[in-house]
């Protein structure tokens, strides 16, 4: 991916879609002669799609396209290949964050398992995740669930963790259900 080049905005505005892609995206590769790589960036919006799913990893893929292309690129190109061409699907934006303004929290993934040692019971957790904006200082803990009483007593302890109320979080007082 590319930087815009430091410009007033106005000029960025009277600029069309195709123009302003041309100035983002990055330069996409010739296929070679013998049509491979034509053939392998035809199949990355789907391999990019079942990537997403858990448990799939590139080998697995890369597996599966030489099973159908026996003269297709070896491991290490096909992976050259798909990270190039994700950096042309990809766009970022960056944002700045006022120090201890905003605290960003959610709860991750699938649910978790802890173990009691002595007793030997699992017992389902929820992972509960806080980022500060600015500094992407982190907190995490396992808890109970998802409900209210447990979603604040989490926050609670993320912000004596962080050491104080982000300012956010006083002007945006969410309703509680």
């Amino acid at each position: 991916m590319r930087l815009l080049p430091q410009t007033d905005l106005t000029g960025l505005l009277s600029q069309t879609d195709a123009q302003l892609d041309q100035l983002i995206q990055p330069p996409v590769a010739t296929p070679p002669a013998d049509g491979r790589l034509a053939e392998l960036l035809k199949r990355l919006p789907a391999i990019d799609r079942q990537l997403a799913c858990i448990g799939v990893t590139r080998h697995d893929l890369w597996l599966d396209y030489r099973g159908e292309q026996p003269d297709g690129y070896q491991y290490t190109q096909f992976c050259h290949h798909y990270r190039q061409w994700r950096q042309t699907q990809q766009l970022s934006m960056h944002f700045e964050h006022k120090a201890g303004d905003k605290v960003f929290v959610d709860f991750a993934g699938k649910r978790l398992s802890l173990v009691d040692q002595l007793s030997g019971e699992v017992k389902p957790v929820e992972f509960f995740l806080a980022v500060l904006g600015c500094s992407q200082l982190t907190y995490a803990q396992a808890v109970a669930s998802q409900r209210t009483e447990d979603f604040i007593e989490a926050l609670q302890n993320a912000l004596r963790y962080f050491g104080g109320v982000p300012a956010a979080i006083v002007r945006q007082r969410p309703t509680v259900r």
